[in-house]
């Protein structure tokens, strides 16, 4: 019985260890290299190691079944990601097994006990045989229970035992070596502090380089900069660049009709006395409100609704449906509950049943249509861009990385990277592949080697010189403003009337802390304060931010005497935030792994990535 409850209640915890003992079975046996079966089923290989097909599969439709019991419908979108979520997650297990192997950590039998006293399986605290007089879980009882050597025949602790042994111990023995690494010294500490408790009473100015528009930079100018720094854009992965043609899923004029008429259906229903929050519940698309029989949430003011849904809602009596109504949103049943006025505003409490209007079938098979004939132009020879322009439409240009799903300007879209790597070489011009918002047709493109790519790069570029140029405008502007700004002194009035300034007062701030402009703990802020607190009531000399130009001007400081400096230092709370480095440190080097391993991956082989 106990098993049973700890397995009701600990459903994912089953499906984690699972995936572990299988990553184990995967290096144990399905990995020979001579299986003729497992090479033909090879999903992914990690420094030879394969992945097989039918066992990331089965993963992926399990936790597809889990979100679908959790009442999640998951779109060709999700499932992609999620096949991606699973493989990432089998390389990384066999990344960490090899590092566990290369290191010798694994769980002694007297860890793995050590490791379950101190971390009770999911359920186990909610077990009545677990529950103290008090009605509590008691840990005596649970130790007890866990001593008896009995339990360890049931299948789950077997598996508990596994995981723990083999995933979880080491898993903590490795992060106990890496932040070994990592310590603080004393003087880091000390260091940390003082800037924490160093605090100061002023005023900052902040002008950001938005304010100075830069329209364009030269291409000339973006290829300059590129060959000064081409170590800072090599790309690891193959790279393809291709173009490809949209449209958009809009309803039809009769999709509209449609729907119009499924309202009016309602309408009927509840003049006939049905219920207006049942058919709410049942029927309305708006998922905020259904759930809440169509209310949208009391008393407010019209101003916060769309014009027409407004002045529809004016329009009626307490109690009162109206028509269907039409806005961007699809066709609405509006309810009105009761209105009431507070001063010279009338506030409206209201219901509704949404009905939206969506392509149809039959619409979406005429945009499949029209992309088709595209197609069938470039089949019989007709180059991509001309058939594109031929049929009055534009062609937009994506990059994808070989085993990531490409992003376009409307979104995800499975397939692109499977036509770029592998579908172009066999075909002139893909299927027509969709998403959510849209559909599209992709044509030949390039393929680019990993290494230095300025096409890959040049929006980075363009970003970065845009960026130089606006801070180069902000800082003549600034710099012709400093007798302004010196006349004003600490006046916030004065200096808001300057322009283009963010004026912040610092009242009781710490020398290290979230500032406006500067984000935490900038260097260049640093800069700006020892120069402001060692001359006070004076403005320190226009520093570069992140996002453009400032300066600091300080009233007043209070640092931390000696003895208390001491004391913070000590405690707990402030070694804890210095060890925060050494979990990112931990995390990087864990990622260092990754990138050094070699990495096959053929998901668009089984899968339309």
């Amino acid at each position: 019985m106990l098993m049973q409850k700890i397995r009701d209640n600990a459903a994912w915890v089953v499906l984690i260890a699972v995936v572990c003992f299988v990553a184990l079975i995967f290096v144990d046996w399905g990995m020979s290299p001579g299986n003729s079966m497992t090479q033909k089923t090879v999903v992914g290989k990690v420094d030879g190691n394969a992945i097989r097909f039918e066992e990331l599969d089965r993963f992926v439709q399990q936790q597809a079944t889990q979100a679908t019991q959790q009442g999640r419908e998951l779109s060709s979108e999700d499932y992609a990601h999620l096949r991606r979520q699973v493989f990432d997650e089998l390389v990384r297990q066999q990344i960490m097994g090899k590092i566990y192997q290369t290191y010798h950590l694994q769980g002694t039998p007297e860890e793995v006990l050590d490791y379950l006293r101190r971390n009770p399986p999911p359920g186990a605290e909610k077990a009545p045989i677990f529950m103290g007089p008090d009605s509590q879980f008691s840990r005596e009882r649970y130790e007890k229970w866990l001593a008896d050597p009995r339990i360890y025949a049931d299948p789950y602790m077997r598996m508990m035992e596994t995981e723990v042994t083999s995933s979880s111990l080491p898993q903590e023995q490795l992060q106990q070596i890496l932040q070994a690494n990592f310590f603080p010294s004393n003087l880091e500490i000390a260091f940390r502090t003082r800037r924490e408790m160093t605090r100061g009473w002023g005023v900052l100015l902040v002008t950001s380089d938005d304010s100075f528009r830069v329209s364009s930079v030269p291409e000339a100018d973006e290829r300059k900069y590129f060959e000064a720094h081409k170590d800072s854009f090599y790309f690891a992965k193959e790279a393809a660049f291709v173009p490809y043609v949209t449209l958009l899923r809009v309803a039809s004029h009769h999709d509209s009709i449609r729907v119009r008429e499924d309202a009016d259906t309602l309408l009927a229903r509840v003049r006939a006395g049905e219920s207006f929050d049942t058919l709410a519940k049942d029927y309305s698309e708006d998922p905020g409100s259904a759930t809440h029989y169509g209310a949208l949430g009391g008393f407010q003011k019209r101003d916060g609704w769309v014009p027409a849904f407004a002045n529809a809602v004016a329009s009626l009596q307490p109690g009162q449906v109206s028509e269907p109504i039409q806005t961007s949103f699809g066709w609405h049943l509006i309810r009105l509950n009761a209105t009431k006025v507070e001063g010279s505003d009338t506030l409206y409490d209201a219901a509704h049943i949404l009905l939206r209007v969506t392509a149809s079938p039959e619409a979406i098979e005429d945009l499949k249509d029209s992309l088709g004939k595209i197609a069938e132009k470039v089949k019989a020879g007709a180059s991509f861009a001309a058939a594109v322009k031929a049929a009055g439409l534009t062609i937009d240009t994506v990059r994808v990385v070989r085993g990531e799903i490409a992003s376009t300007r409307l979104g995800e879209v499975t397939g692109i990277s499977a036509w770029a790597f592998r579908g172009q070489k066999e075909d002139k011009v893909s299927e027509v592949l969709d998403n959510e918002k849209a559909l599209f047709l992709v044509g030949p493109g390039k393929i680019t080697p990993p290494g230095p790519d300025f096409e890959a790069a040049k929006g980075r570029i363009e970003h970065e010189l845009l960026v130089r140029l606006r801070r180069k405008a902000a800082e003549g502007w600034l710099t012709a403003k400093l007798p302004a700004i010196a006349a004003c002194k600490s006046d916030t009035i004065c200096l808001r009337a300057i322009g283009k300034f963010d004026v912040s007062v610092l009242e009781d701030r710490p020398s290290e802390s979230y500032l406006p402009g500067f984000r935490f703990a900038a260097p260049s802020f640093y800069t700006a304060w020892g120069q402001a607190s060692s001359k006070l009531k004076t403005w320190s000399k226009p520093q570069i931010t992140v996002f453009g130009m400032g300066m600091l001007w300080l009233d007043s400081v209070a640092a931390p005497d000696d003895a208390a400096l001491q004391a913070a230092a000590k405690s707990s709370e402030q070694r804890s935030r210095a060890m925060s480095g050494a979990q990112t440190a931990q995390t990087s080097w864990v990622a260092s792994r990754r990138q050094q391993a070699k990495i096959v991956d053929n998901l668009d082989r089984f899968y339309r990535d």
